[in-house]
């Protein structure tokens, strides 16, 4: 604010003058507007401040219920959300630093709780209660270290989630498929890892597509190359985690022969398979 201007009043001895009265009647007006715009800028202000304190009461306790929503609104497609969610489904726990094979695509964790929740429960006896669920307490914990079989089982729950909805193959469903079929053939080429459990796990899962599909005639091989793997592995009681995988096979080629009754034991015999370390007679050891 500029200071006031200070001026002389020009005077002849007499108080009276003309010239002096109106100088002093311009200055006093002045001074007087002025004092009533600053009043007004006071008041307005003042008015300016009391709004702003009703208005941030408002906002913090907007901001509160925003909060308190989020609390109680999880991420849907985080992948700690989802396999907390599985807790309670019999996976039975957490995997709270990220230590698992897991990708970081938000359809896996989608697809894991979908194999958790709809796929195992179904996978086991139905007299078999859900905490009990030795598809979910040992074989899914196992795939969430084994790149191979993770991919199985995601590739397993799209073609499913697929089936549900009266949908194609969808591209997540496509994009683990294949990446069940790379790590498999690299698998394939190694003596150790050919007839592992992962490996007989994983074409187990391809030839299982057939169940949800119906189409079980398309993966026939697989199904006849699972045969021939557990053959070379000694049966069913041969293979590890305890007994769940031999419960995974068990349940899977039951429907799979219910499905193809034409499928004589003759024809899995006759089958010639390109590996040699799969090739050997059905009944060998």
């Amino acid at each position: 604010m500029p200071p006031k201007a200070w001026c002389f009043i020009p005077t002849n001895g007499s108080s009276k003058d003309e010239v002096n009265q109106r100088i002093v009647r311009q200055t006093a007006m002045r001074e007087y507007r002025r004092s009533e715009r600053l009043a007004r800028a006071r008041k307005y202000a003042e008015m300016q401040a009391e709004k702003g304190q009703r208005h941030a009461g408002t906002s913090e306790r907007l901001e509160s219920d925003r909060r308190n929503r989020e609390v109680f609104t999880p991420e849907p497609f985080a992948p700690s959300h989802e396999i907390f969610l599985a807790i309670g489904r019999g996976f039975g726990s957490i995997d709270p630093f990220g230590s698992t094979v897991l990708p970081h695509r938000k359809d896996a964790s989608i697809l894991f709780s979908h194999f958790v929740s709809e796929i195992a429960p179904k996978l086991q006896p139905a007299v078999s209660k859900m905490n009990n669920n030795i598809i979910n307490s040992i074989f899914a914990r196992t795939a969430l270290a084994d790149p191979g079989l993770l991919a199985t089982i995601l590739f397993h729950a799209g073609v499913h989630s697929d089936s549900l909805y009266g949908r194609p193959w969808s591209q997540s469903t496509l994009h683990y498929r294949g990446e069940t079929i790379r790590i498999l053939n690299d698998r394939l080429q190694s003596s150790e890892e050919a007839i592992s459990d992962s490996s007989v796990a994983m074409v187990g899962f391809l030839a299982a597509s057939g169940n949800i599909t119906g189409d079980v005639a398309a993966d026939q091989l697989h199904t006849i190359a699972l045969k021939r793997m557990i053959s070379l592995r000694g049966g069913l009681s041969s293979l590890g985690w305890e007994g769940a995988l031999a419960m995974l096979i068990s349940v899977s080629v039951s429907f799979i022969e219910r499905l193809l009754p034409w499928l004589t034991d003759s024809q899995w015999r006759s089958y010639q398979c390109n590996d040699p370390r799969l090739s050997a007679p059905v009944g060998g050891s």
